[in-house]
């Protein structure tokens, strides 16, 4: 009796539910998102990156103003939007690109626009970078970025083609290690990551281990980091050991090293 009560009440609850629409598939306007990291909303006011977000992406926001990768000034901002870039959808890479390519090619190019694009075009190369090297368009921009005038674009070129897997720039790499800033010994150190335990690594390995006495810090550090895949190898346990003899500070990072225990950071 229950039963045939609740059954006209059943088929109508069914009859509802077939008449209502179903969600509606998500629209995503990839060039604008790809916009919004590469030129970014400069017209936009914001108190924080999520209002600078289009889609799944998200500008910087900076002083009130969301910028992109080659409308802001801070290194730091433009290295937040190259890790954002690396991590987005195919499609919002793809219509970045364009953006980027663009950027770089006519002169004349601001410098900021010029170091935004190879950072973008960087963090684009390094997606690929667990594949076999392959120099395409954005590797071959970047190339031609190295042979720059002003030497803060053409290190800047160097160091992401070293990250991205590019074995061209090695040599330049090393250089930089060794007579370059304190800065740019670290990133060089950092940028040699790729070419560690792949292949004929011996100069690398050897510029890296002549740097983990190096007068700061921060190039010893960003030696040993690089160095970690051949914790094993007896050189360069030789030379971590010998590193701790000396009361180095970073006697905790060369036990775990030692140990086995630290997985390389990269970037």
């Amino acid at each position: 009796m229950v039963a045939s009560k609740l059954g006209p009440w059943v088929l109508l609850g069914l009859v509802l539910g077939a008449c209502q629409q179903a969600p509606a598939a998500e629209v995503r306007d990839y060039a604008l998102e790809a916009t919004a990291l590469v030129q970014g909303l400069t017209a936009t006011s914001c108190r924080n990156d999520r209002d600078c977000a289009v889609g799944h992406a998200s500008g910087a926001c900076v002083l009130g103003t969301c910028f992109g990768l080659l409308t802001s000034d801070q290194r730091s901002a433009r290295r937040v939007l190259a890790d954002r870039l690396a991590h987005a959808d195919s499609q919002v890479r793809v219509a970045a690109e364009k953006l980027l390519l663009g950027a770089i090619s006519p002169p004349p190019v601001s410098l900021r626009e010029r170091l935004g694009a190879i950072e973008g075009l960087g963090a684009l190369l390094e997606v690929d970078a667990a594949k076999p090297f392959v120099c395409g368009k954005v590797c071959m921009a970047l190339r031609s970025e190295t042979a720059a005038s002003d030497e803060r674009v053409a290190a800047a070129a160097r160091r992401v083609l070293g990250r991205g897997g590019d074995p061209t720039v090695v040599a330049d790499l090393i250089a930089d290690l060794e007579l370059g800033t304190q800065l740019l010994r670290a990133e060089a150190a950092t940028a040699l990551t790729p070419f560690v335990g792949r292949g004929d690594d011996s100069a690398v390995v050897q510029a890296l281990i002549a740097r983990l006495h190096d007068p700061s810090a921060v190039v010893q550090e960003a030696a040993l980091r690089t160095l970690l895949p051949r914790a094993a190898d007896p050189q360069v346990r030789r030379a971590l050991a010998g590193l701790q003899q000396h009361g180095s500070g970073l006697s905790y990072a060369v036990d775990q090293a030692l140990a086995g225990t630290v997985t390389p950071t990269v970037r």
